[in-house]
């Protein structure tokens, strides 16, 4: 995971996924994903495939 980032009690990361750096993880993330928020706060994912 990411510097200063927070992932909620009972969420799942899978495996091969990246967590950006000050994000607040409150979903199950799926394998290969990097989730991250942008500097707005709006949350995007990117799967690769």
């Amino acid at each position: 995971t990411g510097i200063n980032s927070s992932v909620m009690c009972g969420k799942k990361i899978g495996e091969g996924s990246v967590i950006g750096a000050h994000t607040m993880v409150n979903e199950d993330i799926p394998a290969n994903t990097l989730y991250y928020q942008d500097k707005n706060g709006i949350t995007k994912k990117r799967r690769s495939s």
